[in-house]
């Protein structure tokens, strides 16, 4: 999850507490948002400083299309910010039917869809 914020805001997972179990912050802990937000890649990564395949299945629930869209919107404009469209390659796969939990499990079908992309991604990053 990119945005550890709006997860927590969102009560993401299927207990609606993996922010606060990942991190370790309990609810009324007053540094909880500022430490959440620290550990946050969209508030913490950008620039992205290396090519990066960000991948997403259209059925996620515990990590919504849109939090990783928006993870992707900013990793882009934080790039063109810093003159890295060239330097930086930001790949984006969504993989339709999949749910959270299809994309790490590499017995699953959509691994068909999901292999050949991480393939061509690292093989761009070997080119010359």
């Amino acid at each position: 999850m990119a945005d550890l914020v709006a997860g927590y805001e969102r009560r993401l997972s299927d207990e609606g507490d993996a922010v606060e179990r990942f991190l370790g912050f309990p609810p009324d802990t007053e540094e909880r948002l500022e430490a959440y937000r620290a550990a946050s890649p969209i508030h913490s990564m950008l620039p992205l400083a290396t090519t990066t395949l960000i991948v997403t299945g259209t059925h996620d629930v515990d990590v919504p299309v849109d939090l990783t869209l928006a993870f992707v919107d900013a990793a882009a404009s934080a790039a063109a910010e810093h003159n890295l469209n060239s330097e930086v390659r930001l790949r984006f796969l969504k993989v339709l039917g999949a749910d959270h939990y299809d994309l790490l499990d590499g017995s699953s079908l959509y691994w068909l869809t999901l292999l050949p992309a991480i393939e061509a991604h690292i093989a761009a990053i070997l080119r010359p």
